[in-house]
């Protein structure tokens, strides 16, 4: 697999947080779950490879990204992006 064909959504945590990044299609289908776990506060990325949780290859074109952040003591916080993904 060619780098074109990997999707990064890079981050930034403030604080040690268990997170989950999640890709949607533009319909809010759910496609993939691209990490999730314990991450230290700072700067991160995350590579999609492209693929389904099933392992079909998404299609070229415009994703959806929800990033879901959750530490100790505290409300679930979100943020949401766009990843494009080449062929």
């Amino acid at each position: 697999m060619d780098d074109a064909s990997l999707a990064d959504v890079p981050f930034r945590l403030a604080t040690a947080s268990q997170i989950e990044l999640v890709v949607f299609d533009l319909l809010g289908q759910r496609l993939a779950t691209v990490t999730s776990g314990w991450y230290e506060k700072g700067g991160h990325r995350s590579i999609w490879n492209g693929r389904t949780d099933a392992g079909a290859a998404a299609a070229s074109g415009v994703y959806l990204y929800r990033l879901l952040s959750r530490t100790p003591g505290t409300d679930t916080q979100a943020a949401t992006g766009k990843v494009l993904l080449l062929r």
